[in-house]
């Protein structure tokens, strides 16, 4: 079998990026390189970053014992053309600096495939992010540098490929059956709601049960994740999935019930009404969240789904049935939550009636938060809490990290009608401030990618602020 380069694309700017984990002593990516070249699936592996990376990032990476090339580009297309060119290949495996778990046989079918003129891309199709490759050749690697100027991630390569491929002159084929929705929900659970990477606690208990000649093997990542629940039988947990599929993925799924884990240790002692703002088709966070409440609420412009909910209250009674209790901190069965089919405002709940209220990925798109802040400051009792995560990068095209909204000034961006509302975390934390909460900043992410042009609106705004595309915000109203 021809043995290909590997070419690992990553923009590392964090010292907790995936490409710098560590576990059992060693960089967890360098250790996945070694053992795909050790068994002859690769000949060599070249970790490509752009210049704008951090210089301590950059010495960080080659003391972990990456080959390292640096480029002039930021966009991973153009970088992987460049690799091909110096190196003189027609075709390569790449990785992301996420992918610790490719499986063996589907690779080798990959690099097979696209070596002897089958394909021109073989990617893997509907698995979690740690077991993500692609087998690429030059033909289309080349398409991409030319049709696609923005930085385009290598999981959406296919997708990219396929909008700009109007003839059909390349084949693309995905490799599908990889794994079950009943795995990848298991996975994405353990994954606890960060999205992609696998907890180094997670990969070192892989390590330490898997043998090394079983390392890259489906049965291996399948017994692996099973055991982990203690799951024999997860032909149940399928059933449950396909019931829930009509209106959730089972990553989705995860999300949900990862988010309301992560709420719990928020929760006030005083647990009587929380209240959810965009609880979707089947409100199911604001389910599982009612669990520790007496009473729980929702509001939202789109109207949800009763039979969505119902399915999901369902599916949650399901999983504690076959003993998978998806957050083990709350007990009961509370009613079903209280849906409200319209602005916050518009709901007129009582002043100081809420103990607790929650949202994720909606504030951005808020038109007027102000309004939706004086709301808050009123319902919610004093000691109450709220947690809000907010998706503050730009929404056209969430495949990839760019602040180029920042060209624009607030009314302009308004005229535009792209539905967010481009705030930045301290004004949400302005509105918030001055209708009496007080508010701590839980997490924020940070990824400095400057646009091509700033709006003299936002020069007096940190970096952190301007450059931030997820940030949670918790929030105790004053007494």
């Amino acid at each position: 079998m021809i043995r290909p380069v590997c070419i690992i694309l990553a923009r590392p700017f964090n010292d907790d990026d995936p490409c710098l984990i560590q576990a059992q002593g060693r960089n967890a990516l360098v250790q996945t390189l070694d053992a795909l070249s050790q068994i002859g699936v690769i000949s060599q592996s070249i970790l490509s970053i752009p210049n704008v990376v951090p210089s301590q990032i950059v010495s960080d990476l080659k003391s972990e014992g990456f080959n390292l090339c640096i480029s002039k580009y930021d966009q991973p297309q153009h970088r992987l053309v460049e690799l091909m060119d110096w190196m003189k290949v027609d075709t390569v495996v790449v990785l992301t600096a996420y992918s610790l778990l490719p499986e063996y046989r589907a690779l080798k079918h990959a690099i097979r495939t696209v070596t002897e003129g089958h394909a021109d891309l073989v990617f893997t199709q509907d698995v979690i992010p740690p077991k993500f490759f692609m087998v690429i050749n030059r033909r289309v690697s080349q398409a991409l540098v030319e049709n696609m100027e923005r930085p385009v991630p290598p999981f959406v390569f296919p997708a990219k490929l396929g909008e700009a491929d109007h003839e059909g002159r390349f084949t693309l084929q995905p490799l599908t059956g990889l794994e079950e929705s009943g795995e990848r929900f298991l996975w994405e659970l353990l994954f606890a709601g960060k999205p992609n990477a696998v907890p180094v606690n997670v990969f070192e208990r892989f390590l330490a049960v898997c043998p090394p000649e079983h390392r890259f093997d489906r049965a291996a990542y399948r017994s692996f994740i099973q055991d982990e629940y203690t799951i024999e039988d997860m032909a149940p947990l399928e059933t449950g999935l396909a019931m829930m599929s009509r209106w959730e993925p089972s990553i989705r799924l995860a999300m949900h019930i990862n988010h309301a884990r992560y709420l719990a240790p928020h929760f006030p002692d005083k647990k009587k009404t929380a209240l959810e703002i965009g609880y979707g088709w089947t409100g199911i966070t604001a389910q599982l969240v009612g669990l520790a409440f007496s009473q729980t609420r929702g509001v939202d412009l789109l109207k949800h789904s009763q039979e969505g909910v119902q399915t999901a209250r369902d599916f949650l009674s399901m999983l504690a049935e076959i003993g998978l209790s998806p957050v083990p901190v709350f007990e009961g069965d509370a009613q079903p939550p209280q849906f409200f089919h319209c602005r916050l405002e518009e709901a007129k709940f009582e002043s100081d009636s809420i103990d607790f209220c929650f949202s994720r990925m909606v504030l951005e798109h808020i038109d007027n938060m102000p309004v939706l802040a004086r709301e808050l400051g009123r319902i919610i009792r004093p000691g109450g809490v709220m947690v809000h995560e907010i998706g503050t990068q730009d929404h056209e095209d969430l495949s990839h990290i760019h602040f180029e909204f920042l060209r624009h000034s607030p009314q302009e961006w308004a005229a535009l009608d792209k539905g967010t509302n481009l705030l930045r975390p301290c004004d949400f934390i302005t509105f918030f401030e001055q209708v009496g909460f007080e508010c701590l900043v839980l997490e924020r992410d940070v990824r400095i990618v400057r646009p091509r042009r700033l709006h003299p609106y936002w020069e007096g705004y940190a970096d952190e602020d301007l450059f931030c595309p997820r940030v949670v915000i918790k929030c105790v109203r004053r007494a």
